[in-house]
């Protein structure tokens, strides 16, 4: 974990931004699904070796993407 660099972004968090912009409501959710799991799939390892400063970015970024599966304005859990 210590060597490796990490973008900024992952192709399907711009994906899911793009497909919102031109309203592709399918390919937005799917997109976000996938980065949501891309992000947890890289916060486990890193709360696991306590790089807990990088774990925190990852569940950021996690939430964003569960919180764009959902309708504009839902409250839905």
């Amino acid at each position: 974990m210590e060597n490796i660099h990490l973008g900024q972004h992952l192709k399907q968090a711009n994906l899911t931004h793009e497909a919102l912009q031109v309203g592709e409501i399918d390919i937005k959710i799917d997109a976000a699904e996938q980065s949501e799991e891309v992000y947890r799939t890289r916060r486990k390892p890193a709360e696991h070796e306590s790089f807990f400063v990088m774990a925190g970015q990852f569940t950021r970024k996690e939430l964003i993407m569960r919180r764009m599966q959902m309708p504009r304005g839902s409250d839905k859990e």
